[in-house]
């Protein structure tokens, strides 16, 4: 009898701690939950992916809002690499494209005129194998100016 008080006191403590954090929890948001922000001047949408193998595509959705595109590659392999945005499609009209050296340094590329909505596609390739990373914003041209 003496053992039923400390074992009830014990339990309505630990319910008391599951209680709190259960409702801890439940008041925080996720930012899925969050609706996209579109008062903002810049939309981060890839930060410092890496780019590996010969080859990649990434699929870059620039909604109404944002005409602009800002993109830095870090070249840290051996050899060049070439990138060129298609518009539409992966094999779509070519909006930008050039040539990243192996310097390990930043190289910025962005469009002086304002792009439509829709999706575009990044396409990355190297004759080796890159080591590389990427950033993509978009801008608001309000930004720009």
């Amino acid at each position: 009898m003496k053992f039923i008080l400390p074992l009830v006191l014990a339990i309505v403590v630990v319910i008391g701690i599951i209680v709190v954090l259960q409702s801890s929890t439940s008041n925080k948001k996720s930012n899925r939950d969050e609706p996209f922000n579109t008062n903002s001047h810049i939309l981060h949408i890839i930060k410092n992916e890496a780019l590996a193998g010969t080859s990649s595509i990434k699929l870059i959705n620039i909604p109404a809002e944002f005409n602009y595109v800002k993109i830095d590659f870090i070249n840290s392999g051996t050899k060049p690499f070439t990138f060129t945005i298609n518009h539409g499609s992966n094999t779509g009209n070519a909006a930008m494209s050039g040539t990243i050296p192996a310097d390990g340094k930043i190289h910025t590329f962005s469009n002086e005129k304002s792009w439509s909505a829709g999706e575009y596609y990044l396409n990355v390739s190297s004759a080796q194998k890159m080591s590389a990373a990427v950033d993509v914003d978009l801008l608001k041209r309000s930004h720009i100016e």
